[in-house]
């Protein structure tokens, strides 16, 4: 396949103890918090934790919403930029396990002048010489238990996701987390899954060909599975990506 006929679409699984957050790249980094008399979700995108880089507003996003310990969905509407993130309040008080599910479409577009966030054909029209430009789909689901309670289905139906066997309410340095990785609703072998940690990697994120910036990786078996390993204390970050077949004419990858 010729570069010109491929797109990216980005997963990253990020665990920090009683939090477990997946999420894409450039990367797309979200987060689920208890808050008083309510959940607090924490939005943003970048290459740095444990915040990010920016937050381009909720408008930028294809879908941004809490899944419930009973299932339904909340719809996040508003959302305060406080320039690295923003943050988005939701009073739900339901007790057990909440999902914080999060998609969005990117174009970007590497140029000689510097980055230029669109597609090519606007960067040109913009009077930017064009080095490379990228067509990237990101989802993010973000694992939250407040207090005990029922837990949702774990699975959110994005176009590639980790999805764990269960959600303990603690994960720590050595435990391991049972996944399936899924495209298209169905199990994919062959996918490398890199793991990172704040404390080893001053808090960057890698994409899986950078097999050296990883602390560790694992490839999913003929029925796409895997065993996540906490690698570290405190933050641990598991990316994952597929390349597939882009009908765009404007894009390189």
């Amino acid at each position: 396949r010729r570069s010109s006929d491929l797109k990216k679409i980005f997963l990253m699984l990020a665990v920090y103890f009683m939090t477990i957050n997946l999420a894409t790249a450039h990367h797309q980094i979200a987060y689920l918090a208890p808050a008083e008399k309510g959940m607090v979700a924490f939005l943003s995108s970048g290459h740095h934790l444990p915040m990010g880089d920016n937050f381009s507003g909720l408008a930028s996003y294809e879908e941004t919403a809490i899944i419930t310990p009973g299932g339904k969905k909340y719809e996040l509407t508003h959302a305060t930029n406080m320039g690295l993130f923003g943050f988005s309040y939701a009073p739900l008080t339901e007790k057990g396990l909440y999902i914080l599910k999060i998609a969005a479409e990117h174009y970007g577009t590497k140029t000689t002048q510097g980055y230029f966030r669109g597609p090519k054909k606007e960067a040109l029209k913009a009077g930017r010489k064009v080095i490379e430009a990228k067509h990237t789909f990101r989802y993010s689901k973000s694992y939250r238990w407040n207090g005990n309670g029922p837990a949702p289905k774990l699975s959110v139906g994005h176009e590639i996701e980790m999805v764990p066997d269960n959600m303990p309410k603690v994960l720590k340095k050595g435990d391991k987390l049972a996944v399936t990785l899924l495209f298209k609703g169905k199990p994919t072998a062959d996918m490398i899954i890199g793991a990172t940690a704040m404390k080893k990697n001053c808090g960057n994120i890698a994409h899986p060909d950078e097999k050296d910036k990883f602390i560790q990786t694992v490839t999913t078996d003929k029925n796409g599975r895997a065993e996540l390993e906490m690698v570290e204390s405190g933050w641990v970050i598991f990316v994952a990506e597929k390349l597939i077949e882009n009908p765009k004419p404007d894009v390189d990858k």
